[in-house]
């Protein structure tokens, strides 16, 4: 199915506000009023603003696929810190958080249906990590005391975790200087 034009702007604006506002934070009205529509319109595109929310996960969750994908030969540990470039990114673009880490941050007031698309999500990316380390571990590259599973956690930890001190502290540069951590955790020493 094709996406209209106001589908993919509604997406988009929602999952900017999103990112900087939190799902609780905007409206459709805000939506409509910034792609330059009634409010009623948004409806012959979204039932409610669940489904917006249910599209804008799926439409990360592609996105952040298709970057994987993109970078499935880079070196194992490139591959774990662009996860960090990635929440870098959107930090310097006006302050926003990836969406997992807002999301996540507001679980409990989501309708169900959001709650198991999120935890979805991240269950994902964490299979992603671990496979990463799995195979770091057996190219000899990470150390092999690791437990993969738990290795995934506390990536996983330190990404939502930085980005909230980030934007507290109005300092973005502190989400990169995790790779270095990352690095440290991983990697075997001579």
């Amino acid at each position: 199915m094709v996406e209209s034009k106001t589908r993919r702007e509604a997406i988009e604006e929602g999952r900017s506000l999103l990112q900087k506002l939190g799902f609780n934070g905007f409206s459709f009205q805000d939506i409509a009023n910034r792609i330059g529509i009634k409010k009623p319109s948004l409806y012959a595109h979204f039932a409610s603003k669940e489904e917006l929310g249910l599209e804008m996960i799926a439409h990360y969750r592609h996105d952040f696929e298709r970057w994987a994908e993109k970078h499935k030969n880079d070196p194992i540990i490139d591959q774990i810190e662009g996860l960090f470039r990635i929440f870098s990114k959107f930090a310097r673009d006006q302050n926003k958080f990836c969406p997992l880490t807002v999301l996540s941050a507001e679980f409990q007031t989501l309708p169900i249906s959001m709650r198991k698309a999120l935890t979805d999500m991240t269950r994902f990316q964490e299979a992603w990590l671990v496979d990463l380390i799995q195979k770091g571990i057996r190219a000899g590259h990470f150390r092999t005391d690791l437990d993969p599973l738990q290795t995934a956690h506390i990536i996983q930890s330190l990404g939502f975790g930085v980005q909230h001190l980030a934007r507290l502290h109005q300092d973005t540069d502190r989400i990169l200087s995790m790779q270095a951590q990352i690095r440290n955790l991983l990697e075997v020493r001579p």
